[in-house]
């Protein structure tokens, strides 16, 4: 991968190191990669035509500069229900910050649904002529120098259902596995439960990074979303 990962034991978990975000890995999900599908103890997944897939704390799959990442290993460091942007930025937009705020870098927007999931699409457009970005914004986001409306990651929350709130969790920045796969509410926020999925896009330059209205990138949202639908929880 594009992203480097120092990765240092501690007791039965892993911390994965990129940058200054930490995730918690699980060292028990027997990942393994046969042909084109990805299969651990909690996730299957196959890779679709034109994408590869290799396995790296879950699976990886790539199309051209583009890479979807499904972590099963990953787990919040933060305590917080649904943890924090910072905690799964790695995963969706490495290239854009400076310090780790809570949130992302860019608005957000529901992107589509998947399954029980959505996708949280985000985008990042620098004001038009001289008007400079908020002190914030320079502060702990990356600034593309072009007056476009860039798109700045992806990542999927699980879907609240009606009276429901982050606190039965769901709509959080990680994803609890057990209610993906129908098992027993109480397993929730469990150790070794959660989950993140982010999609990212090679490349050390903002600027870069493809426009809101980029056909390929029409192209490969759905495309993630499909793959994404198509995981099979174990």
């Amino acid at each position: 991968m594009f992203v480097r990962k120092q990765l240092s034991l501690l007791a039965m978990s892993l911390v994965v190191t990129v940058g200054q975000t930490s995730l918690w890995a699980q060292t028990t999900l027997h990942g393994q990669l046969k042909g084109r599908t990805y299969i651990d103890d909690k996730i299957q997944v196959t890779a679709p035509s034109g994408w590869a897939i290799e396995s790296s704390n879950g699976a990886v799959l790539h199309k051209g500069r583009y890479i979807l990442s499904l972590c099963s290993y990953c787990g919040q460091a933060s305590g917080i229900q649904g943890g924090r942007f910072s905690e799964i930025d790695v995963l969706v937009q490495p290239w854009a910050r400076k310090e780790e705020p809570s949130g992302p870098c860019g608005k957000q927007e529901i992107g589509g649904r998947t399954g029980k999931l959505d996708r949280q699409d985000l985008y990042y457009a620098r004001p038009a002529g001289d008007t400079p970005p908020t002190e914030m914004e320079a502060e702990l986001c990356v600034i593309p120098r072009i007056h476009k409306t860039l798109w700045y990651g992806s990542f999927f929350t699980q879907r609240c259902k009606a009276g429901e709130s982050d606190n039965d969790g769901c709509g959080g920045y990680f994803l609890q596995h057990s209610i993906l796969a129908g098992r027993a509410e109480n397993m929730q926020n469990a150790v070794g439960d959660e989950m993140a999925f982010g999609l990212s896009y090679e490349t050390k330059d903002v600027n870069t990074l493809p426009e809101k209205s980029d056909p390929h990138l029409a192209e490969i949202l759905p495309e993630a979303n499909a793959i994404v639908a198509s995981i099979v929880y174990r």
